[in-house]
């Protein structure tokens, strides 16, 4: 057995890398699909130590650290000390002969919370990375994430996705099943804390002008969430692209009426827990490329809407500029697949759930009919739909018929909320029951329970495989082959 203990030669780099093409794609997790693909390399080396030499110390760490808005040659990387006091964020890959350290950057937490953005990777890349106390005699529990690939190749690449993780189901099986698949990415698609408790009680704290009980409210509910063994062994085990829904602040039936401070107080909480770019202040609404295998566009469905023009001819679901910016995006994407993670369902859904449209793209009609007219009539191919809220499980056709037919959504997990009515009583029904709940041309799959999401984007065969895992087992519930553009057949 190999000494793990042994004493290693490391490289290092800083944080702001130089870079230079080479014609390799080194530590490829699938080498075959991108063998001959230029990658960006590191260059410059300094020595350092073997912080798995280190004892883990969960008392100054008691959070394991992640990794998010990852590209080709970029990553943002998050994690917290709880005493407040500097820290090391040490960034290694693993070589044929010995691990190689490309990072060992001094970082100064605010209020525990640190962050810091590495630039000049290796594309295409599998990292580890922890935090070093600033005596470097203790560290954190080892977390990795991957680079994006380089621009011109065309991997496969594996997606592991989750919403409506309320801390009262915790833990969360579902995020450990996916862990084990060992995904390049994961998404989380919103409702990732239930903060409607702790915003009721931090405004009535923050009214008395004590802001630091009232960040606690929060604080707690975070904490408790990446503490949850499920998002540990996701959040550790691979980089992650994040959206927001209600309840990070508090349920739909209240969030617009919120003070906008308030909001603010709440959303501030959100930024500093999660590896989560914001482009400018409080908007996070972005896209990254996956090489030309698929592209996330991480949309924000919540904090732009505005209500009161929900009925009318100019709908604002999302921003006139999310819009714009959108579209102008998916038009320039040179990616095989276009990935849209949309917090809440963009699919036409049945009668039964006429009772939340005002909640969905659907309540604000004029937007929704725009944007997919605009997909459909630009004939900008392979749009994917990836969504959560819903508190179910599904596949589904955007709509039953007709050129929208060929546009595919799933809603992810649940990770860990469950039993939407709808897809209960699917489950629960006969064939009969349920061509008329949710009609099998349109509804391809529905699971009212948690479950494991595993989406895989194949780009050399036109394919997305869509696989449900069972919380406990990890067996596969169902595994769906979709090519996106496919018409279903016509109804009548």
């Amino acid at each position: 057995m190999k000494n793990v203990m042994r004493r290693r030669t490391f490289i290092g780099l800083g944080a702001m890398l130089p870079w230079a093409l080479n014609s390799c794609w080194a530590d490829d997790p699938d080498p075959d699909s991108g063998a001959s693909c230029l990658v960006s390399d590191e260059t410059t080396a300094v020595g350092g130590e073997d912080p798995l030499l280190l004892p883990i110390d969960r008392q100054r760490f008691p959070i394991v650290p992640h990794a998010g808005a990852m590209g080709s040659q970029e990553v943002l990387l998050w994690g917290f000390r709880a005493d407040d006091r500097d820290l090391y964020i040490v960034v290694w890959r693993e070589d044929e002969t010995a691990p190689v350290v490309v990072v060992r950057q001094l970082v100064t937490p605010q209020e525990g919370y640190a962050k810091l953005w590495v630039r000049g990777l290796r594309s295409g890349t599998r990292y580890h990375f922890a935090l070093v106390n600033d005596s470097a005699s203790s560290r954190s529990a080892e977390s990795r994430f991957q680079t994006a690939p380089a621009p011109g190749c065309a991997p496969v690449v594996q997606v592991a996705a989750t919403a409506c993780t309320h801390q009262r189901n915790s833990p969360f099986a579902a995020l450990e099943r996916m862990a084990e698949r060992k995904p390049d990415v994961f998404l989380q698609l919103g409702d990732m804390v239930y903060n409607d408790s702790a915003t009721r009680s931090a405004v009535e704290t923050r009214a008395n002008g004590d802001e630091e009980t009232a960040k606690g409210f929060y604080r707690r509910n975070w904490k408790t969430a990446l503490q949850d063994p499920g998002y540990e062994a996701i959040l550790s085990s691979t980089g992650s692209y994040f959206t927001w829904d209600d309840h990070e602040v508090t349920d739909n039936s209240r969030l617009y009426d919120l003070d906008p401070d308030d909001y603010r107080f709440a959303a501030d909480r959100y930024f500093e827990t999660l590896a989560q770019a914001q482009v400018e202040t409080g908007r996070f609404w972005s896209t990254y490329r996956w090489g030309d295998s698929v592209e996330f566009f991480v949309l924000d469905c919540r904090s732009e809407r505005q209500e009161e023009t929900r009925e009318g001819a100019e709908a604002i679901y999302i921003s006139r500029a999310q819009m714009d910016w959108l579209k102008s995006a998916l038009a320039d994407s040179p990616c095989h697949f276009k990935a849209i993670l949309t917090s809440v369902p963009i699919t036409a859904w049945p009668e039964l759930l006429s009772v939340v449209i005002d909640d969905r793209w659907e309540g604000y009609r004029s937007q929704r009919e725009e944007l997919l007219d605009w997909i459909v009539e630009e004939d900008v191919s392979n749009v994917f739909f990836i969504s959560g809220d819903f508190h179910c499980g599904a596949v589904t056709r955007v709509e039953p018929s007709g050129p929208r037919s060929g546009l595919y959504e799933v809603l992810v997990g649940p990770g860990g909320n469950a039993n939407n009515p709808l897809a209960l009583l699917w489950e629960l029904g006969s064939d009969g029951t349920r061509a008329d709940l949710a009609p099998a041309d349109q509804f391809l799959f529905l699971r009212s329970q948690p479950a494991g999401t595993m989406i895989t984007f194949d780009p050399s065969r036109n394919l997305v495989t869509v696989e449900f895992l069972d919380p406990d087992s990890g067996a596969s519930l169902t595994k769906i082959e979709l090519s996106p553009g496919q018409l279903s057949p016509p109804s009548g």
